[in-house]
């Protein structure tokens, strides 16, 4: 029992992980909080959206309800702002050695809110 508040976690027909700043093993985060609160076998997704990552959680649940896709949905929203991850990935109008660089949480914060900052 989730909680111990007499839900059943496996009565959850989907599930939604939210965080904005990419941690260790997060790629598989959905599936891997299913089996940690026993529901295991139920389908999820990861949820990244900047500064709107809870309500983007919630609006997906509640379509998915509204629609009739699901009677019950599992939200979880987690971060860590502190010790973020450092990301390198190839620059590609550079030479093959280069790269770019950013630290997750705080050079993404300061920089990338709008398109066209560079």
């Amino acid at each position: 029992m989730a909680g111990g508040e007499g839900i059943d976690p496996k009565g959850f027909d989907y599930l939604y992980l939210g965080y904005t700043i990419h941690q260790r093993q997060a790629f598989y985060g959905a599936p891997w909080v299913a089996a940690l609160i026993g529901a295991e076998g139920a389908p999820g997704a990861n949820v990244s959206q900047a500064c709107s990552t809870a309500t983007t959680c919630l609006y997906y649940a509640a379509a998915g309800v509204e629609n009739g896709l699901y009677n019950s949905v599992f939200n979880l929203t987690t971060d860590r702002c502190s010790n973020g991850p450092h990301i390198v990935w190839p620059n590609p109008n550079g030479r093959a050695e280069s790269s770019s660089t950013r630290t997750g949480s705080w050079t993404t914060s300061a920089t990338t809110r709008w398109p066209r900052t560079p």
